[in-house]
């Protein structure tokens, strides 16, 4: 499926001014709680809680970062894991990596490095636990609202199916989760919505570049599933950062899926052809509660304010 190149993610830099008379500040690999006054896909810190489409930074073991994308709020009920929140992206996003190293959001320590994971499609998930008390209630517990998808839309160019519209060009805006669909309850032609956060330094010198090439801009996408096979086949246009992002349905409200990977290798503005991969929500949740049955406990997406 192609998936790998959305997992293997550049670093970037951004500006470092120069001062008279002596050596030049080293060039940044991120500036830490950047904000735009309001919830933006890289930059989320202070605007309510953890959502769909939001950056989460990763630390290779070469000492670079790279980046895939939020995409559902997690519940798990009973068990072992009773009443414990995670938050859902691609398994192929922590591959490889051994240093243990948080994963961030805008330069704060959100998440665990890894949680419970498997990265081959359509099982290519993570669903990772918050790295402790206090994150788990700055960033979820401690907020309602936690059925939310970030909207923020792009509406020009090739970014959506020209009849299908996203909504208001890039306001920040929610998208409220009420219910989930099956595999089997999708269909060829349904119209769909993905937020992605990849980006490249030279849109966003203030975060780190994960590869998507200059001229493709984060946010939110929609299109059509043009057919589903063990996973959810898009005309949506993604890029190398958007992986692990959430598909949803702006009809109903639904979690369908999460972004895995593509059948091309592109970079910059989206193009005629485009075609991505998406792991199907039921396939992931049925499979996470599977994997801890012996400890008894469930996994579902969070579809309710103060769930």
């Amino acid at each position: 499926m192609g998936k790998g190149g959305f997992g293997r993610l550049c670093a970037g830099s951004s500006h470092s001014g120069d001062r008279p008379g002596i050596l030049p500040n080293p060039k940044k690999l991120s500036t830490p709680n950047a904000d735009r006054g309001y919830c933006h896909p890289l930059h989320c810190t202070d605007y309510g809680p953890m959502r769909g489409g939001l950056r989460l930074d990763m630390k290779r073991d070469d000492g670079t970062w790279g980046g895939c994308t939020s995409a559902f709020n997690l519940r798990s009920t009973g068990g072992g894991f009773p009443g414990k929140g995670w938050v859902l992206t691609a398994g192929h996003c922590m591959r490889t990596k051994t240093n243990n190293t948080p994963t961030q959001h805008n330069g704060n320590n959100v998440l665990m490095q890894h949680g419970i994971e498997k990265s081959s499609y359509p099982y290519d998930y993570a669903a990772l636990p918050y790295v402790d008390d206090a994150a788990a209630t700055k960033w979820l517990e401690g907020q309602t609202g936690r059925n939310r998808v970030l909207k923020y839309c792009r509406n020009s160019g090739m970014d959506n199916d020209a009849d299908n519209p996203c909504g208001e060009r890039i306001k920040s805006q929610d998208e409220l989760i009420t219910g989930t669909h099956t595999l089997a309850e999708i269909k060829a032609g349904w119209i769909v919505c993905a937020t992605g956060s990849a980006s490249s330094a030279v849109n966003y010198p203030e975060s780190v570049d994960s590869g998507a090439g200059a001229g493709y801009l984060v946010g939110t996408r929609c299109g059509r599933v043009l057919s589903t096979d063990v996973g959810i086949n898009t005309d949506l246009c993604a890029r190398p950062g958007d992986s692990g992002g959430p598909l949803y349905s702006q009809a109903d409200h639904t979690a369908l899926g999460i972004l895995i990977g593509n059948q091309q290798s592109r970079s910059g503005p989206c193009q005629a052809g485009e075609l991505n991969n998406y792991a199907p929500i039921d396939t992931i949740t049925t499979d996470l509660s599977a994997r801890v049955a012996s400890k008894g406990s469930k996994f579902a997406v969070i579809t309710t304010p103060n769930g």
